[in-house]
């Protein structure tokens, strides 16, 4: 089964680089490496299984079509939204973070 390409979003870069960034610098550089396996990880199983997030968010902020994916071993989410061609990743947040904040300013800067 083909998959969908995952297209990142320049915040979703930016989000993950600096979490990979933070967990080099005050976890060491195997937890930032095992961080960043992870997102990988997570972006090829989206691109095979792009129903697979939580389409709660979408109600709870009110982003037609977006869905979140939690990573299995750090407490971050994946925001992203399925189109007909490809999956587009919006950010990579943790979830206590101001979720709706983050999201709605990634809104207005597209």
């Amino acid at each position: 089964m083909a998959g969908k390409p995952i297209v990142p979003h320049r915040h979703a870069i930016e989000d993950a680089d600096d979490v990979i960034d933070y967990y080099r610098e005050h976890a060491g550089t195997l937890i930032s490496q095992n961080f960043a396996a992870e997102v990988d990880e997570a972006y090829a199983c989206l691109g095979q299984h792009p129903n697979i997030g939580s389409p709660r968010t979408a109600l709870d902020l009110d982003i037609e079509g977006i869905k979140a994916w939690s990573l299995k071993r750090f407490p971050h989410q994946i925001y992203y939204k399925v189109f007909s061609d490809r999956i587009e990743l919006c950010r990579v947040l943790y979830p206590k973070r101001d979720i709706t904040q983050a999201m709605l300013s990634r809104q207005r800067s597209q």
